[in-house]
């Protein structure tokens, strides 16, 4: 009788322990279980892979890291290899000692996806994430097989924002130029001047470099996004297979704040051959 109570003691502890293993969360962007660092272009460039299958790759906004798309991550890698990268000068990565473009940033990810032996993948680009899967899907066409953008832009402030974000970005710029002049040391604000400068500066792509791509391509944002809804359909006329997704009543951070919506319509995109119906075929 004693040794059975063991026997079933023993297996508790074993089932509570694994329990407790199976629960403990992930820390994405931190977790060196799955992150590597591979040299890349002159620097080291860190990303983190999860899951088996097709490979998709996902790429943050300005200012972030890999940890601000969790919510892809962990819906991703149920069924796709998920490689989530910071991008150079952000999160993990080195930032090199070059000018910051989103060309070199994609110059970056093709190489990356070279060295991990990835011939082909999707990629789901966030704002700035979306600049630089658009210049992958331009100048490396061969290894973009979907991509999906959301809140991204073609050009500089003029004609792609809402008028009410200007405010925000003069308010912005002159922080960062106050803090510069004061010597502030609370953050390193020379370099938040370059990655202001790489938001509002760039990404100089011409709407004749988007009839290049050949991909099919999810265009994307919120209704109340800070990119404007005429520019997103800018970009959405200007690429020969796209679909069009203007979220109602979603913002520039719709991916985290309403990332089950955000996932699955992704999903959808992915798993369905691309096709563009047109409503003159339903009409008897």
């Amino acid at each position: 009788m004693k040794t059975n109570s063991l026997y079933i003691a023993c297996l508790l502890i074993v089932a509570i322990s694994l329990s407790a293993q199976e629960s403990a969360e992930v820390v994405y962007g931190d977790n060196s279980k799955a992150g590597s660092y591979k040299n890349i272009n002159g620097i080291k460039l860190y990303y983190e892979v999860y899951g088996n299958g097709e490979p998709i790759v996902l790429l943050h906004g300005n200012s972030d890291s890999i940890s601000r798309m969790s919510a892809q991550i962990k819906y991703f890698s149920n069924d796709y290899q998920v490689f989530a990268v910071d991008s150079r000068g952000h999160g993990k990565s080195e930032f090199g000692n070059k000018q910051l473009t989103h060309r070199q940033m994609a110059d970056d990810i093709a190489v990356l996806l070279e060295k991990e032996g990835v011939q082909k993948s999707s990629i789901i680009g966030w704002s700035d994430g979306g600049i630089v899967g658009l210049h992958l899907a331009i100048s490396y066409p061969e290894k973009v097989d979907k991509l999906i953008v959301f809140g991204a832009n073609i050009n500089g402030i003029t004609g792609r924002e809402h008028k009410w974000v200007h405010a925000i970005d003069r308010k912005q710029k002159e922080k960062i130029e106050q803090k510069i002049a004061e010597k502030d040391t609370t953050k390193d604000w020379r370099k938040e001047k370059i990655l202001f400068e790489l938001m509002t500066g760039q990404p100089g792509i011409d709407e004749s470099d988007l009839n290049k791509i050949k991909s099919p391509v999810l265009v994307m944002a919120g209704d109340r996004d800070f990119i404007s809804d005429e520019h997103t359909l800018l970009i959405y006329r200007s690429i020969q297979k796209s679909h069009l997704a203007i979220l109602p009543g979603e913002t520039h951070f719709a991916p985290r704040t309403s990332s089950d919506l955000f996932n699955q319509m992704v999903e959808r995109f992915l798993e369905n051959t691309f096709s563009r119906p047109d409503s003159r075929d339903f009409i008897e």
